[in-house]
């Protein structure tokens, strides 16, 4: 029943993303320009107070953003990490020349793929909390999935079902760390590519490396209370050297986003 379930939630994205009148989700405007900008210039764009146009936005608000009222000032999302944005160039490019209506629903179908994938892993969240419960994952997919606010985010052009996806993938990893499904070398290194990756993809995806904490202390415990052997304690042992080695990976991945960021904004701005 999970691919079912998939099935229908792309559906209802794509009637979303095709129904859904241009520029009428929050803060497209913003994301749209943002790919613009890095598709057409191969530079990051660099957020300016005039990007929010606080005036102009009430108006094209309250008109609907009409046709004749130009989005291209609206850039207040020009601080967001690049990584979403990159692979938006993709169907951006190949939609060239394609109307505007056209191709803001091809660049919104992005996100329903995305949401595809957060529903798989979800679903296997579940399991792996709730070994051999069918009922419990497929409601919990469900729920996920049809949730209509949820739809409409992850039908638009935004980078929030990237985001949601790669912390699904790290609570999806914690868990079988914590049930000892993961050796700890490998986990350090998905943990830290995910984690990384997720740096670079949305700044509300951060807090996550408290999963990941989480998850290697709780092996950590698991592991001393079933009174491990010598060599099994020993490699459950010390898990906030593990963590930093995650860190090292994730920053190894993203550090220069950061560091980009100090040199554009000064005053060490690392989120701009």
């Amino acid at each position: 029943m999970l691919f079912p379930i998939i099935a229908v939630y792309v559906a209802l994205g794509v009637a979303y993303a095709a129904y859904t009148p241009t520029w009428q989700v929050p803060d497209e405007p913003a994301h749209y320009n943002y790919i613009v900008e890095l598709a057409t210039t191969g530079r990051l764009p660099v957020l300016d107070p005039a990007d929010y146009p606080f005036d102009y936005l009430e108006a094209i608000k309250a008109a609907h953003f009409p046709p004749w009222m130009s989005v291209a000032n609206i850039r207040y999302e020009a601080h967001q990490p690049p990584l979403y944005y990159a692979l938006a160039m993709l169907p951006f490019r190949a939609t060239a020349g394609l109307p505007l209506a056209i191709q803001v629903v091809l660049l919104r179908l992005l996100s329903v793929v995305l949401g595809a994938l957060l529903l798989y892993v979800a679903y296997h969240v579940v399991q792996t909390v709730f070994p051999g419960d069918e009922v419990t994952a497929l409601t919990t997919t469900a729920l996920v999935g049809f949730i209509p606010m949820h739809l409409t985010m992850t039908a638009a052009i935004n980078n929030d079902a990237l985001a949601e996806l790669l912390i699904a993938l790290m609570l999806l990893l914690a868990l079988r760390r914590v049930r000892g499904m993961l050796p700890p070398r490998r986990y350090v290194v998905y943990g830290g590519v995910l984690y990384g990756l997720a740096l670079l993809t949305k700044t509300t995806a951060y807090p996550a490396i408290v999963i990941l904490l989480l998850a290697e202390v709780g092996r950590w415990w698991i592991a001393g209370r079933e009174g491990a052997p010598g060599r099994e304690r020993q490699r459950t042992g010390f898990p906030f050297l593990r963590l930093l080695a995650i860190v090292a990976i994730a920053l190894a991945l993203s550090g220069w986003w950061f560091v980009r960021n100090a040199m554009v904004y000064g005053n060490l701005d690392f989120f701009g």
